[in-house]
This record gives structure tokens, sequence and C-alpha cells, in this order.
């Protein structure tokens, strides 16, 4: 690691919290600006480069995308956990006093039941539906592999009522 940089991070403990998150949210800042540059750029100028250097650069950016995602992705579950955390134990502190929230001046707080649910018998479940006639356990959402195979074996049809939106992409497989 360069020695300016060494020197740089190890004064970082000697600031006080807020200095130290001010410094780090300058230099995230600064990262992302030049890497958005950079990416711009490449951008830019793709169509002059030769169709093998194109591929290799894609495939090279793909992994560092990945790279990128799986350091958000830590950092961010971090930032998840901690708030989970701090959430339980204000229900904790919640049931303890007998509230149902706290009013702060960072702000106010208040519990919310969330229901969810999974089928535990499809069948069962199923018949209910069909016997109740109440469609309104589910939601809309349309298949897309499920058309693309009803279509295949149905001579290219596709099903009445649907609206079919297809995009053309170029897939890249490393080598």
């Amino acid at each position: 690691m360069n020695k300016d940089v060494e020197v740089l991070l190890g004064t970082i403990p000697l600031l006080p919290p807020a200095e130290q998150n001010e410094f780090f949210e300058q230099v995230l800042a600064q990262y992302n600006r030049a890497m958005i540059d950079s990416l711009t750029s490449l951008a830019a100028s793709c169509g002059e480069v030769p169709i093998d250097k194109r591929v290799a650069r894609f495939v090279k950016l793909r992994d560092l995308r990945a790279d990128s995602n799986k350091r958000n992705d830590a950092v961010d579950q971090a930032y998840k956990q901690t708030m989970e955390t701090i959430e339980k134990s204000l229900i904790a502190d919640a049931h303890r006093q007998g509230v149902t929230g706290f009013k702060t001046e960072a702000g106010t707080t208040y519990l919310e039941e969330k229901t969810m649910a999974s089928i535990a018998d499809e069948n069962a479940f199923f018949n209910f539906v069909l016997e109740e006639g109440d469609l309104d356990f589910f939601e809309r959402r349309i298949k897309a592999t499920h058309i693309k195979e009803w279509s295949a074996a149905n001579e290219g049809q596709v099903p009445p009522g649907l609206n079919i939106f297809r995009e053309l992409t170029m897939k890249v497989r490393r080598s």
C-alpha cells in the first residue's frame, strides 16, 4: 500500500466520529465521480474499439460490477443487521414500558403488525378458494417462462388477452 495512504488511514481513528464519517463520505463521493466518469468515457468510445476488445471489456466490467456489488452487499447487510438490532431493542423497550411507540426529537416510532402467509397444504387451500369463489387471495402476475413453453407447444400462438413484449439482448459468455 502507498505510504501516504497508510499515513492518512492511520490518522482517521484520531478524528472525532462525525469527522470520520464526513471524511469517508467525501472519499466515497470522489471515488464514485471518478468511476462514473471512467465508465461514461468507456461507453462513449466503445464503437471505435474492435469487437474482441469490446467483448473483453464487457466481461471485465461484469466481473468488476459483481465484485462491487458483493462489497456493497456486505456493507448493506451490516446496515440492515444493525437497524434490525436497533428495531428489536425498541420493540423490547416498548413492551417493557407498555407503550406502542416513542416520540423523540429524532423521530417517532410505532408498532405495526405485518401479516404474511405461505401455503402449508395446496389441496386444502385451493379447494377452499374454489368453494368460496374468492380469487382475491391471489395477486396477478404472468409467468413468462410458461407462456414461452405454451407458445412453443401451440405453434407459436399466445394465450388470448395478453400483450407480449420482446426485447433483443446480446448475452456474453466468458471463453
